[in-house]
């Protein structure tokens, strides 16, 4: 559960602006999601959700 939770956390990051920063694009995290895949991310779950994200 903790592995989803990573990737969910992960694009939230990305994507929300923080007061040091912008937040992302909604590709660009999936780009950097997938980048992270098998190091920081479970590759599994990783891929899975960048394809069902990619599908929206």
């Amino acid at each position: 559960m903790g592995r989803i939770i990573a990737v969910a956390d992960t694009f939230d990051a990305i994507t929300t602006d923080r007061p040091y920063r912008k937040g992302a694009g909604f590709d660009e995290a999936l780009k950097e999601i997938s980048r992270c895949s098998g190091a920081q991310l479970d590759p599994e779950i990783a891929n899975v959700f960048v394809e069902i994200m990619e599908k929206k």
